[in-house]
């Protein structure tokens, strides 16, 4: 689970029961509680959230009833709609304060969630989230916000970073200290050489080779961009394959006698050419 991770934004969902007022909020049954050490940040609306429908997809014909209106849209819960919901107030906000640290984001959103009452205080972690209340707020009280937790060392446990969910293939589980590829995961190994900058080398990981050192069947190494070239197609002397821009011409179509000044500019195109006429007063 991502949101083990102490530096990310855990998102849980919420459950609104259909109204506006938080204080009848509950956190849904399905959704993680964690415990006192790792649990959500803040929560966010994840119950019945009405999204973009994937026709004949699984879940799509799993669920028939979930289904709005005539084919486009459907209903769906869990924490990655309340994950995408925080996503989208993240942007917001960068849109709007661009220069604030992921520390400072996090910080922010937390402070303005508003404490949900009637709602597991542990699962709900800050409280819901309120966009309106974090562009309201003054950026000066998460100037400072800074997280310290241990940084990862590397040498976990494969198994153990799998949680409860497995994968298999022809009835044979994919389990233990182990790759993919049924190769012995040696984490000590895979940490140094991430640190040294050559775990991935050469399009090798782990002694297997990665769609081999190409791209869609050409070799990138083999393609030159060099003396203003691609592919052959030059560019140089304001020429692009073969189409001209040069003393105010585009392809045989000249722009010229026309003054565009503080008080007038071309307004009329005549013959491929702009005639000088007057803009304004």
């Amino acid at each position: 689970n991502p949101a083990y991770d102490p530096y990310v934004i855990a998102v849980g969902g919420d459950d609104t029961r259909g109204t506006d007022d938080p204080k009848d909020d509950v956190i849904p049954s399905w959704q993680s509680r964690g415990n006192a050490l790792r649990h959500p940040d803040l929560v966010a609306p994840g119950k019945s959230i009405i999204s973009l429908r994937d026709p004949g997809s699984f879940v799509d014909e799993a669920n028939p009833g979930a289904r709005v209106g005539a084919t486009r849209f459907i209903k769906g819960s869990g924490s990655s709609q309340a994950a995408a919901i925080v996503s989208g107030a993240v942007a917001t906000i960068l849109e709007q304060h661009p220069e604030l640290t992921p520390d400072q984001v996090k910080a922010l959103l937390m402070q303005t969630a508003v404490p949900l009452p009637n709602a597991d205080p542990v699962a709900q972690g800050a409280g819901l989230i309120n966009l309106h209340r974090a562009r309201e707020a003054k950026l000066s009280t998460v100037a400072g916000a800074v997280q310290t937790w241990p940084r990862s060392t590397g040498l976990g446990s494969l198994q153990l970073a799998r949680g409860s969910v497995v994968t298999e293939d022809d009835g044979i589980v994919l389990e233990g200290e182990q790759t993919i590829f049924g190769d012995t995961w040696d984490a000590a190994s895979w940490a140094a050489s991430s640190w040294d900058g050559t775990s991935w080398s050469g399009g090798d990981w782990t002694a297997r080779t990665w769609s081999g050192d190409c791209w869609c069947g050409s070799s990138w190494s083999a393609r030159t961009w060099s003396a203003r070239t691609w592919s052959g197609s030059s560019w140089s002397a304001r020429t692009w394959s073969g189409r001209t821009w040069s003393a105010r011409t585009w392809s045989g179509s000249g722009w010229s006698a026309g003054s565009w000044g503080a008080d007038d500019a071309p307004s009329a195109l005549s013959s491929g050419a702009w005639a000088s006429t007057i803009w304004g007063d």
